[in-house]
C-alpha cells in the first residue's frame, strides 16, 4: 500500500434507509474519471457508525483525518480489505449505491 496522497472531487452526496441500515454515501471522482464511494452507514437500531470505501463493487475499510495537514481537507485512508462486513450490510450498501447513482443519470439528463 502506498502513501500517496490524490486529490479527489466529490460529485454527489446521498443520504437513505436501505434494508435495516441508514446511511451517508458521497462519490468521489480522481483525475482519471475513476469513481467511488466513501459510506458511513449503522443498524438502524442504533448501532455502531462505520465507514467503507467502494469502488466497482469492492469494499475497503478507511480512517479518516479531518483537518489534514492542519487544512480544511479532509484525508481518507485505504487501509485495506473490509473483513467482518455482513452479507445483508452489504447488500443494503449496494442497493443504495445503486439507486444514487441511477438517480444521479436521471437528474443530468
Amino acid at each position: 500500500m502506498t502513501d500517496e496522497v490524490e486529490s479527489l472531487k466529490r460529485i454527489a452526496n446521498h443520504e437513505g434507509v436501505f434494508g435495516n441500515y441508514q446511511m451517508f454515501g458521497e462519490e468521489y471522482e480522481n483525475a482519471s474519471g475513476e469513481r467511488a464511494w466513501h459510506i458511513t452507514v449503522w443498524p438502524s437500531d442504533h448501532g455502531p457508525v462505520r465507514h467503507y470505501w467502494v469502488q466497482d463493487e469492492e469494499f475497503f475499510s478507511i480512517s479518516i483525518e479531518v483537518g489534514f495537514k492542519h487544512t480544511h481537507n479532509t484525508l481518507i485512508k485505504n487501509t485495506g480489505p473490509a473483513t467482518n462486513i455482513k452479507p445483508e450490510e452489504k447488500q443494503a450498501i449496494l442497493e443504495a449505491i445503486a439507486k444514487w447513482e441511477a438517480a444521479d443519470r436521471t437528474s443530468t439528463k
